[in-house]
Order: structure tokens, then C-alpha cells, then sequence
């Protein structure tokens, strides 16, 4: 009797979007490369010193929050079908509140705080998972469930901006000898989404985004992917969360939910295909930091801060078209 084995189906593009960099596994990650260059010129054009090891830092430590969330995001974008996880913004909130009340009744010690962080992370991408994946309820309508259940959590813990951090947490925005702490932070993540790329974990996650069918048909564990995968979006965001908190000093009920756009707006950019299957951390990377430094040219052009908005708005429609377009290109051939 032959033995049959299971597979995981080959994605059409690797995890970490290194291998091979192409128009034909990333097609519009281009895209982002060109603006990343353009923005950077116009940003130095206004801050000639923005290169300097002292101004870096400081910008790499207030990009790093969306750059966290933007990998945050990816893993839930990559399943595809629909797959958002929108409530990563107000959840940045809560864990930003709840940090400052636990160093307000002094617990302050890393292992209180960052335990505690991380933790509220994965339980909430636990409950994302388990209604998505097992109960097979649409992710956008779970996620925006939790969105406003979090954001009226965060703003019921903390009406009023306030708080103050331990100086452990603040050392997150400065450097360890030349090198700022938050890409420290940032190449950390990284390198934990690289360890798991060839994982039945991550391999499964490309594979459902690409065909979840054949997906099914090959073996691949479906919920315990999705479940998994919206788990390690709920981590990486509570990173993100406490390298926000440590950037603004204190905690604000408020503080996370802009996120939410800028970092599927990141992705988009970053060349992630919002049908899934097709990406890596790679494009989500440079499109966060693109759209750090849209944020930061239109701060220092002194134009009303809607104009962000019309951006990302702006950005998402093109991506939903180059998608669109691309998907067809590829069945016609």
C-alpha cells in the first residue's frame, strides 16, 4: 500500500520576501522601494541632519510602533479571503493603558509590565482566532468587533491622557553604543517571523491565502494556523504598543487607533497581496516607513493632518487596484 504524505502547498512568495526579490514574486513591492527614496530625499531636503546618528535614532525609535504593528498585520493579511485584523490599533491602546496603571500601583518591573503586555497580546489573538478560525465568522466582522469593544475598554481604564514610565522602558528610545534600541526591537521581530518561515506554521499561512481548498484537501490545520497566526498578530502588537508607550512617556486611551489604517496601508504598500498568499515582512517594513515619512512630510509642510488620511486612503485604493489588475494578469497567464 503506498503512503500517502502531507503537504503544505507552495506559496508564490517566501515569507520573508529576500529570496529571489522579483516584479514576479513581489510585484509592486517596487513601488514602495521608488517612494521609500523619494520620501527619504524630501525628508532630508528638510531636515539635512535627519541621517545623522543622533536625529536616526530618534526617528527610528518613533517609526519603530509602526513598523511592530505593520508586521503585526502581515500574518493576518497574508490568509487572505477577507483577512484583517483591524482591531490591532485599539489594542495598542489598551496595552498602553494598562501599562501605565500597573506602573502607577508600582508594579513596574520589566517582567510585571512586558509579561503583562505580552500576554494580553496572544489572549486577544486568541479570541480573534478562535471565532475566526473555529467558529469561521468573517475576520472583519470579529476584528471590528474587538476594535470597539478595545477602544471603549481602553478609554473607560484611562479617561484622561496621563502617567508617567520607569526609566527602563524609556532607554527603549535611546541606543545601545551606536545602534538605537528600537531597531534592535524592530530586527528582534523580524528575526522571530524569519526562525518560524519554514514552520508548517508560516508555510500554512501562505498556503490558505493562496488556495485555502487546496489547502484543506493537502492537510494543512487550517484553524490551528489561523488561531496561530492571529496569536503572533496579537504579540508583535504589543510590542508595538509598549515601544509607543515608551515614545510618548505616559498613556492615552486613545493613542493606538490611527494605527489600524497606517499599518494595513503599510502592508498594502509593502507589497502584500490583500487577496493573501503573496508577501513578506520584508515590503511591510519599507511601506511603514514610507508612510512614517508621508506623516513626517506633511507635519513639516504644515499641512492640516486630514491630508494623512486622504494618503492612506489614497494608497489602499491604488493597492486594491494593482491587486485587482495583478490577480487577473496572473490567471490570464
Amino acid at each position: 500500500m503506498a503512503t500517502s504524505h502531507l503537504q503544505v502547498p507552495q506559496s508564490t512568495s517566501d515569507p520573508v520576501g529576500l529570496h529571489r526579490l522579483s516584479f514576479k514574486k513581489l510585484p509592486y513591492m517596487w513601488v514602495a522601494i521608488i517612494l521609500f527614496v523619494i520620501l527619504a530625499t524630501l525628508n532630508t531636503i528638510a531636515e539635512p541632519n535627519l541621517w545623522s546618528i543622533a536625529v536616526l535614532g530618534g526617528t527610528v525609535a518613533s517609526a519603530a510602533p509602526l513598523v511592530l504593528v505593520a508586521l503585526a498585520e502581515t500574518p493576518a493579511i497574508l490568509m487572505g479571503n477577507g483577512s484583517l485584523d483591524i482591531s490591532v490599533g485599539p489594542l495598542m491602546s489598551v496595552v498602553n493603558v494598562v501599562v501605565i496603571l500597573l506602573i502607577g500601583r508600582n508594579l513596574s518591573s520589566p517582567w510585571d509590565v512586558v509579561g503583562v503586555a505580552l500576554l494580553i497580546g496572544l489572549a486577544s489573538g486568541l479570541l480573534n482566532g478562535v471565532f475566526v478560525g473555529w467558529l469561521r465568522i468573517q475576520p472583519i466582522v470579529v476584528t471590528f468587533a474587538t476594535y470597539t469593544i478595545y477602544s471603549g475598554l481602553a478609554t473607560h481604564l484611562l479617561p484622561q491622557p496621563g502617567g508617567s514610565i520607569p526609566t527602563w522602558l524609556s532607554n527603549w528610545t535611546g541606543s545601545i553604543g551606536p545602534v538605537p534600541t528600537s531597531l534592535i526591537v524592530i530586527l528582534a521581530a523580524a528575526a522571530l517571523w524569519v526562525s518560524l518561515s519554514k514552520t508548517r506554521f508560516v508555510r500554512g499561512i501562505y498556503a490558505i491565502g493562496g488556495d485555502e481548498r487546496a489547502s484543506y484537501v493537502s492537510g494543512v490545520p487550517i484553524v490551528a494556523v489561523r488561531i496561530m497566526a492571529f496569536m503572533f498578530t496579537g504579540l508583535l502588537t504589543s510590542v508595538a504598543a509598549l515601544m509607543l508607550t515608551a515614545e510618548i512617556a505616559s498613556g492615552d486611551g486613545n493613542i493606538g487607533t490611527p494605527f489600524t489604517l497606517m499599518a494595513i496601508t503599510a502592508v498594502a504598500l509593502g507589497g502584500t497581496s490583500l487577496l493573501g498568499g503573496r508577501g513578506g515582512i520584508l515590503g511591510s517594513i519599507i511601506g511603514a516607513f514610507d508612510v512614517f515619512f508621508i506623516n513626517n512630510v506633511i507635519t513639516v509642510s504644515h499641512l492640516s493632518v486630514y491630508w494623512q488620511d486622504v494618503a492612506y486612503g489614497t494608497i489602499l485604493m491604488a493597492a486594491i487596484v494593482i491587486n485587482a489588475v495583478t490577480s487577473r494578469t496572473r490567471r490570464a497567464v
